[in-house]
């Protein structure tokens, strides 16, 4: 099983959209999935609730929790409000996770780990667990000024705790092109962080909120409508240069 961190310290940049759609676009290639929601305000969770097993995110911090997890095609560890007091906890059960995700190594292929928009415990846990970490972010000034402290925060990790962890780049999302401020800006990131940013963009499309409510990837609604179609395309852009990376087959 590989693992897949989803991580950005800010709130609201399409984490959980990029995680969600990630998982399922894997599942739909025929691999096995679990997914594991460790942001207490669960927004994953919601859309994937028909995955969710009874054992909460929180519990795979704890020792053997992961014996307790059925094994299912696709699999949701839900959000619980639990996660909220673990970045209080003492570090030393930061190991736990990575070794509840190896009892299950052999039951998935691939591990979506959604985090909560903060630097604490359980996104160094995480990453101490990752095969892979992928960054969404916007093209906004406080995404910008937090983006260099995120990357340290990976590569601090790689070079402490996990020297296999790779970082698979950062996904631009909810891009206006129109905007010529937001275009300028994704010129001057390229050009700053070159091979870390994801060429394709993924543009603003109120039919990606709409297609999470449903329970469904966008490009499933986009049988019907013309903008689910244009944001399924771009999405599926983004993960086939991710594949490529991976070494997806």
């Amino acid at each position: 099983m590989e693992t897949i961190v989803v991580a950005n310290q800010k709130g609201g940049v399409g984490k959980s959209t990029i995680s969600v759609h990630l998982a399922l676009d894997l599942h739909e290639k025929g691999k096995r999935v679990l997914f594991i929601d460790l942001d207490p305000q669960g927004n994953s969770t919601k859309t994937l609730d028909q995955y969710k097993t009874f054992v909460p995110a929180s519990a795979m911090f704890l020792a053997g929790a992961a014996k307790d997890v059925e094994q299912k095609p696709f699999q949701l560890i839900p959000a619980d409000m639990e996660l909220i007091d673990l970045d209080r906890e003492e570090w030393a059960i930061m190991g736990e996770l990575k070794k509840n995700l190896a009892i299950l190594d052999d039951q998935y292929d691939y591990c979506l780990i959604d985090t909560a928009p903060t630097m604490g415990l359980r996104l160094t846990a995480s990453l101490i667990a990752a095969d892979y970490v992928l960054s969404p972010m916007e093209v906004e000034e406080y995404s910008l000024d937090g983006l260099g402290k995120l990357i340290k925060t990976i590569f601090g990790v790689k070079e402490r705790w996990n020297q296999d962890l790779e970082f698979l780049g950062v996904v631009v999302n909810r891009f206006n092109s129109r905007d010529s401020r937001q275009v300028t800006a994704f010129q001057q990131l390229a050009k700053q962080y070159g091979a870390y940013i994801i060429p394709q963009p993924i543009g603003i499309r109120m039919s990606i909120p709409e297609a999470l409510s449903d329970g469904i990837p966008v490009w499933q609604l986009g049988k019907t409508k013309t903008s689910a179609r244009v944001a399924g395309k771009e999405i599926r852009s983004v993960f086939e240069k991710l594949y490529a990376k991976m070494e997806v087959a």
